[in-house]
């Protein structure tokens, strides 16, 4: 459901949500989008930032990264 999106702007204003991807995409390469999760989450936790990635989903959505909280 799109209103239910993360992406949306929320009661603060803000969208909790973003779609990343390694340049030059090539959405082939797991690889190097299963490398930018991890360095995503390795700033999160050195940033004390709670998130959650596409990755985790039921639906794998890789690109996609998310506060939580």
């Amino acid at each position: 459901d799109p209103l239910m999106s993360n992406h949306r702007l929320h009661a603060d204003g803000y969208g909790h949500a973003v779609d990343l991807a390694p340049w030059p995409i090539d959405w082939d390469d797991l690889a190097r989008f299963k490398d930018l999760v991890a360095l995503m989450k390795k700033a999160a936790i050195h940033e004390g930032v709670r998130m959650r990635c596409g990755a985790e989903f039921r639906t794998v959505d890789l690109p996609h990264f998310e506060l939580v909280g």
